[in-house]
């Protein structure tokens, strides 16, 4: 019986270990590239934060609830964001996409509890309300330079995540002809 020739003896293991390689770089490409989408949406939703900010400080030091429900519906038809004010107890005042009286307290969140720390809090999970995941990013908002309740714009992940699948499954596909 004849030897099998040398390139069929390492053909296949150069193959695995060239797809192997392929893939992995095709992961990492799509983990850079989540990661400088959430960046950038993430600076996008802080600067949103920050132009609405004075708007909402006005209304909630003057305790016009109906202004800042009708602001927040607005700003939403003009911007795909969503809105929300939440007081310093958890309580939601206001959502541009559901009526604040259906949902829970907010106390416990992580961009929340940051938020009314003085930092700006960023967090990224699923959102019970909505059944996607979401972005988060919060500010203080402040009266008399104290902090009078939290402002939290969001946005959903799920585009995001659905687009990064097809860039990996196109970008894998590619370099398995390759």
């Amino acid at each position: 019986m004849r030897e099998p020739k040398l390139i069929w003896q390492l053909f296949p293991i150069n193959i695995l270990i060239l797809m192997g390689a392929m893939l992995a770089v095709a992961w990492y490409g799509t983990h850079s590239l989540r990661i400088f989408y959430i960046n950038q949406m993430t600076a996008n939703l802080k600067s949103q934060s920050h132009l609405i900010q004075p708007q909402v400080e006005q209304m909630l030091a003057s305790k016009s609830f109906a202004s800042l429900a009708d602001y927040c519906t607005q700003a939403k038809k003009r911007v795909p964001t969503r809105l929300t004010v939440i007081d310093l107890q958890g309580k939601v005042l206001c959502d541009s996409d559901r009526d604040p009286a259906s949902m829970e307290n907010h106390a416990d969140r992580p961009e929340i509890i940051r938020a009314v720390n003085g930092e700006v809090g960023i967090s990224q999970r699923y959102s019970a309300t909505t059944k996607q995941d979401m972005l988060y990013v919060a500010i203080a908002v402040f009266n008399d330079n104290k902090p009078n309740g939290v402002l939290r714009t969001s946005i959903p992940l799920t585009a995001i995540n659905k687009e990064l699948r097809h860039f990996f499954a196109r970008m894998a596909f590619g370099l398995l002809v390759v």
